[in-house]
C-alpha cells in the first residue's frame, strides 16, 4: 500500500502523479487520509495560525485546504479504475466513514490515531469490508481493546493488524520488528508493517518476519 495520504496539498493533479508512481513501483493499492475538520481538528486549535504553502492561515482553513471531496474522490476512482490499482482511504471519523462507504473500497484502514476510537472502528467492522488496523503509539491492552470492538461488532469481519512505530522518520534502533511475531501470536490474524523509516532494507526484513502487508508513505 503506498500512503499518499495529504501529501498532495489538496491538488488533484499531484495525487494523480503519486498514484503513477506507485503503480510504476509495483504496489497494489494507494491510501488516502478523509477527515472532517470541524470535527477532526480540536476546538482550541481551530483558530490557531500556521505558516502554509498558500500563506498563513488558520490551522482548520489549513485543513479544508488539503481536503478532498466527492468530486475529486469520484475522479481518483475513475483514475484508478484507469490504471488498474486500488485505492482506498482512513477515515478519521464516523461522517468520513460514511461518506467512504459510497465506493467499493477493498479495505478500510483505522490510522493508528484512531486505533482508541472504538465507535469508529466498530462502525467501520459494519460495513462487512477487510479492515486494517495500525498500531503505533499503542499498548497491547489497547490493541486487545480494539480487536475485541471488531469482535462484537461483526463476528465474520476480516481483519489485520500492522506493526508500526509512530516517530517520523523512525529510527532503525527503535522499530521493534520482533512485535510482528508478538501480534501474530496473540491475535491468530494476518499481521504487517507500517514503515516510516528511511530506506526500505528494514521492510525486506518485515516481510523475512512474516508481514504480508506493507505500507509506505510516498510523496513526489
Amino acid at each position: 500500500i503506498a500512503e499518499i495520504g495529504i501529501n498532495h496539498n489538496g491538488d488533484l493533479e499531484i495525487a494523480k502523479q503519486l498514484i503513477d508512481i506507485a503503480k510504476v513501483a509495483g504496489c497494489d493499492a494507494v491510501k488516502f487520509q478523509k477527515r472532517n475538520p470541524d470535527v477532526c481538528v480540536p476546538e482550541h486549535q481551530k483558530s490557531v495560525e500556521r505558516d502554509t504553502p498558500w500563506g498563513r492561515m488558520t490551522y482548520l482553513e489549513y485543513k479544508y485546504k488539503v481536503e478532498f471531496g466527492q468530486k475529486e474522490y469520484d475522479e481518483i476512482d475513475q483514475y484508478c479504475k484507469s490504471k488498474n490499482i486500488a485505492w482506498s482511504a482512513s477515515p478519521w471519523d464516523l461522517d468520513s466513514l460514511n461518506f467512504l462507504n459510497q465506493y467499493d473500497l477493498p479495505f478500510i484502514k483505522i490510522p493508528s490515531a484512531l486505533l482508541t476510537d472504538l465507535d469508529l472502528i466498530s462502525e467501520s467492522a459494519k460495513t462487512c469490508k477487510k479492515l486494517i488496523i495500525s498500531t503505533g503509539m499503542s499498548t497491547l491492552d489497547e490493541i486487545d481493546k480494539s480487536v475485541e470492538a471488531i469482535r462484537k461488532s461483526n463476528s465474520s469481519c476480516k481483519y489485520s493488524i500492522l506493526h508500526c512505530n509512530s516517530s517520523y522518520p523512525a529510527p532503525n534502533e527503535d522499530l521493534n520488528l520482533n512485535c510482528i511475531n508478538t501480534l501474530q501470536n496473540r491475535y491468530n490474524c494476518e499481521v504487517g508493517y507500517s514503515g516510516h523509516e528511511f530506506g526500505l532494507t528494514t521492510t525486506i526484513a518485515s516481510v523475512c518476519l512474516g508481514a504480508t502487508i506493507i505500507e509506505r508513505h510516498i510523496t513526489l
